[in-house]
């Protein structure tokens, strides 16, 4: 719904400024078109972001299991208005990093009965088929990002 509305202003703003022959009240009703879904882009991502905020689909436990434990590769995709989404782009695939101290504390929620899922900081180290600056590397491996930024993710075990 979100790329439909872009698709249209686009279009409208393309017909606004290629065809000289539009006449008065058309320009006025395209732009006004336009005003209309800018504004319902607006109202769609704070709806987003509100029911987004502060709530993670993924685990620290779910990431560290599957790049710890089974070896394997994931493929991280951000949600947009996100902070991960605007220091890294769209997505980003890589290996888990983690502190010795840290291993013990996420293996310790996994073997818990129940399990504890924790939300917070995910540092990675990209992979070596992915070409991205090193700005960007160092700071997944340093910084990282909020497991809440995350919107979906795929893994390969290797």
């Amino acid at each position: 719904m979100y790329e439909s509305f872009n698709n249209l202003i686009k279009d409208y703003n393309y017909r606004l400024v290629s065809d000289e022959l539009i006449s008065n009240e058309e320009n006025i009703f395209l732009k006004s078109r336009i005003d209309y879904f800018n504004c319902c882009i607006s109202e769609i991502k704070k709806e987003i972001q509100k029911k987004w905020d502060g709530k993670s689909i993924y685990s620290r436990e779910y990431i560290f299991n599957i790049t710890k434990i089974l070896n394997g590769v994931l493929s991280f995709e951000f949600r947009p208005n996100s902070i991960g989404y605007s220091k890294y782009g769209k997505e980003v695939i890589g290996f888990g990093i983690y502190k010795k101290s840290l291993e013990k504390e996420l293996f310790s929620n996994l073997s818990s009965n129940p399990p504890i899922n924790t939300n917070g900081n995910v540092r990675i180290k990209v992979s070596d088929e992915v070409s991205c600056s090193k700005k960007i590397i160092r700071q997944l491996a340093t910084e990282g990002f909020e497991t809440v930024d995350v919107f979906q993710v795929s893994g390969i075990i290797t």
